[in-house]
């Protein structure tokens, strides 16, 4: 089929976008999926941002993002990217929706070496890992910071009616220094289905929550400057000198070469009650920043991946997967995060305190859910 001249394209996206408007105002955001350029596969949390701003999302597990169409996203456009394929800048008048989503695609690169040749221009993992630490304060920002994180918690059994619990957390960290940690409060919630949770208890003010608070994961997952505060890290340097280190092969992302360094404890057993550690780091080469980690502790696996935004690297996905015992027998845990937008100006503290992880003191407000998160 012949495709219609782009000029009657962005006639088409100019009635749409008029009439859809932007979700800020009350309507429907534009439902776009990224995938591979020859296998049609979706890209799986791809990263989106909009250039020049703080902005983006990522995309889901099926490559799929909702985003309005406002005059920033106009001008700016969309810049997606994903370990293991080339970036790209889009421009969303250049499409026009099919059954009501636009597709968009990237290219996969990956960059293969012998054996010969890592052991000839590579040095020790250790040493490429220990490099990254030392270069934190220059890829990581080393003063207060906020994020506005979307985060999705998901659980479910077999035969089950699953439960979701979804919530805007505002996010602070005093910076990727020693002792820096996120710490989050829940400003927005959405939920459905019945928790099945065994709810935790607060002593001191006689107050029960969710077990599984969603800013626990914004805490764990991000450590790259933890160093030995960690103790199951592998960025603990005591831990480090216990695990099997070793290549894995090398991918592309944000135009740069990564590096892909696996690690395993020897005690690694994913059923044992002492589950021991294994993971992956994806470091840059030329910034030599991790931009991307992932590990599994006994049977629960986590992912972080990281971006640049103005020269320095923040995170913009994270998940976990685990086991809950519940009321109702083990359960399936999975909760997905979604950095939507970092501040560096007129920072806001949040105390790490119990308060601000009760989901059930937050009003469940449907306009707000409405207009930037719509159903589907």
């Amino acid at each position: 089929m012949k495709r219609p001249p782009s000029s009657l394209i962005i006639l088409i996206l100019f009635v749409l976008w008029t009439s859809v408007g932007f979700a800020q105002s009350g309507s429907e955001p534009l439902e776009i999926q990224v995938v591979d350029s020859k296998s049609r596969k979706a890209i799986a949390f791809a990263n989106v941002s909009i250039p020049g701003t703080t902005k983006g999302t990522a995309a889901s597990e099926n490559g799929i993002f909702f985003i309005s169409p406002t005059a920033e996203v106009q001008r700016n456009g969309l810049l997606i990217s994903s370990v293991g394929y080339h970036s790209k800048s889009f421009k969303l008048q250049d499409f026009a929706p099919v059954d009501g989503k636009i597709t968009l695609t990237l290219e996969e690169q990956i960059i293969e070496l012998s054996e010969i040749e890592i052991n000839e221009q590579l040095p020790d993992p250790l040493e490429i890992i220990n490099d990254a630490i030392r270069n934190v304060p220059k890829n990581y920002l080393q003063t207060p910071f906020n994020m506005e994180i979307y985060s999705k918690v998901t659980m479910a059994a077999p035969n089950r009616t699953p439960y979701t619990l979804e919530t805007i957390l505002l996010t602070y960290r005093k910076g990727y220094v020693p002792g820096g940690v996120n710490y989050s409060r829940i400003t927005e919630k959405r939920e459905s289905g019945i928790n099945p949770a065994i709810a935790m208890q607060d002593t001191k003010n006689k107050k029960k929550y969710f077990r599984h608070y969603p800013g626990f994961d914004v805490a764990l997952l991000d450590q790259v400057a933890g160093g030995n505060s960690y103790h199951y890290s592998v960025f603990n340097q005591a831990t480090q000198q216990k695990m099997k280190l070793e290549y894995s092969g090398f991918l592309l992302y944000e135009r740069d070469t990564v590096c892909v360094i696996n690690y395993i404890l020897p005690d690694y057993n994913s059923t044992s009650s002492n589950p021991g550690l294994k993971g992956t780091l994806y470091i840059s080469i030329n910034s030599q920043a991790v931009v991307k980690h992932t590990m599994a502790v006994g049977s629960g696996h986590y992912e972080i991946i990281y971006r640049r935004l103005n020269g320095l690297f923040f995170p913009y996905f994270m998940k976990s997967e685990f086991t809950m015992d519940t009321k109702s027998g083990p359960q399936n845990v999975r909760n997905e995060i979604i950095v939507r937008e970092v501040n560096l100006e007129n920072v806001t503290p949040v105390e790490n305190v119990p308060k601000n992880w009760y989901a059930d003191n937050v009003p469940y407000r449907r306009e707000y859910w409405d207009k930037n998160y719509p159903a589907k």
